[in-house]
């Protein structure tokens, strides 16, 4: 089966667009054929669209209305270009199907069954003497002015917080070389207490020496008064005793 199940009336689904509005179209499914018809609906940007009703089942020779609406929109497409698409799927099922029914593995390709596909592009129009001419082009490149200055803002904040952080790094290399400089003076000065202390102690050494060596002669001298005396003495005694 290669025949279109259901008949699209229009390949564009086309909005009346306006910033701040919801607005909407009409497309109209007509099934020709002799059998019930299960369609899907999807869209590339489902946050954006509600679609009534995004599934169903088309009867025989009947045809099915479809709402596609747009949600409000806070910025306008480059050149009111939008890349957005819809794909509508259908196959065929037995009578009786309800939506409950339609589910996503009903439109799958590996089942077997056959399932035809249409692709649908949307087109944005302004309305006539609209806005969107003067007033919401003005606003959009308000926009996005604001949005490049916040952008501009954010960056010049960011080179004052390198300036603030290279400017501390300065400082902090500036009271470390400082510290070493006072430490190598701490270390010099160490240096020379110890050399002195140790000056100090040999000189105290060579006086106690010196001490000891003048206190032993004083006491041999004191010895050599005393037996002179003792002798002197003796001698006297014996011319004594001689007479």
């Amino acid at each position: 089966m290669s025949k279109k199940l259901l008949e699209i009336q229009s390949s564009e689904l086309k909005f009346m667009f306006e910033l701040e509005k919801r607005c909407s179209c009409t497309v109209h499914l007509v099934n020709n054929t002799d059998e019930y018809v299960a369609f899907k609906v999807k869209t590339t940007s489902p946050s954006k669209y509600s679609v009534l009703p995004s599934i169903s089942v088309v009867c025989p020779k009947t045809q099915c209305e479809l709402t596609v609406i747009l949600e409000a929109q806070h910025v306008a497409p480059a050149d009111m270009k939008c890349k957005d698409k819809f794909l509508i799927q259908s196959t065929t099922v037995s009578i009786g199907t309800t939506e409950e029914e339609i589910t996503s593995t009903l439109f799958r390709k590996n089942t077997g069954r056959y399932i035809d596909e249409s692709k649908l592009r949307v087109v944005l129009i302004s309305p006539p003497h609209s806005p969107v001419s003067h007033h919401e082009v003005l606003k959009q490149v308000t926009k996005e002015l604001k949005v490049a200055q916040d952008v501009e803002d954010r960056k010049v904040a960011e080179a004052g917080e390198d300036f603030t952080l290279t400017k501390d790094i300065k400082e902090l290399k500036l009271r470390v070389k400082t510290m070493e400089s006072k430490l190598n003076k701490a270390e010099v000065t160490i240096t020379m207490l110890r050399e002195g202390r140790s000056i100090a102690t040999k000189e105290r050494q060579t006086l106690k020496q010196e001490l000891a060596m003048s206190e032993t002669d004083s006491d041999s001298k004191e010895i050599e008064v005393g037996f002179c005396f003792l002798f002197l003495f003796i001698v006297a005694i014996a011319l004594g005793f001689g007479y």
